[in-house]
């Protein structure tokens, strides 16, 4: 492979690498995943950290995000996120400060951790809806969370099964689909709910932020 430079933002130097791998998945510090990173074995510096990743013409092809070192020093395997996703990002952080994503507006915890936690679901795979936030996406589609009956039972609720034909089995399969979504966006949720598939569409909306309610919910 064609050999790539890191430029350092702090000293102006640049150490060298190679490409050594396309497509890695790396979550962020929020936990969230990031696809299509780029990898490589040039140093990452703590000055090279959110500088650029050049190829051998001096064209950006990334922007250096994070390091997997064994021995905790800045030579290992490098990893920078590509520069489109960084074009797409970037008009945002410029206007608001940050990158604004849809979301479903609910707390979601995954079959298949209830199921090795003992607990029996109608399903195997897909996406219990714990909660759903007032004035969010999923609430305004009518998607219902867990409630109680009148004796103090815990009835189910929603479980999503996929969106737009997209089987959802985890958390970061959603996270990865509204990742190409805009704000206004209309999507298909397919759920079960009493004992049947319903499609429901929800249209894409900012939703309020809100504390989580459980640590073993994500809101998504």
């Amino acid at each position: 492979m064609a050999y790539k430079i890191h430029l350092s933002c702090r000293s102006k130097e640049c150490t060298t690498g190679v490409i050594s791998g396309l497509q890695r998945p790396i979550r962020a510090r929020n936990d969230r995943p990031i696809d299509a990173a780029i990898q490589t074995d040039a140093s990452i510096n703590p000055g090279n950290s959110g500088g650029p990743l050049l190829d051998k013409f001096g064209r950006m092809i990334g922007i250096n995000s994070q390091i997997l070192s064994p021995a905790g020093g800045s030579v290992g395997v490098g990893f920078a996120v590509p520069v489109n996703t960084a074009k797409r990002v970037i008009p945002q952080l410029i206007q608001f400060g940050e990158v604004r994503r849809p979301k479903l507006g609910a707390d979601l915890r995954q079959v298949t951790d209830l199921l090795a936690s003992g607990y029996r679901l109608p399903v195997q795979e897909g996406l219990l809806v714990a909660a759903t936030l007032p004035g969010g996406a999923a609430a305004n589609a009518g998607i219902r969370g867990l409630s109680r009956d009148t004796d103090g039972s815990t009835l189910l609720g929603d479980i999503i099964l996929a969106v737009d034909g997209e089987k959802m089995n985890s958390v970061d399969d959603l996270y990865r689909f509204l990742d190409r979504k805009q704000f206004g966006d209309t999507v298909r949720v397919e759920v079960y709910r009493g004992g049947q598939r319903i499609a429901v569409p929800v249209r894409l909306i900012a939703t309020p932020s809100q504390p989580r309610t459980s640590p073993r919910t994500r809101e998504e």
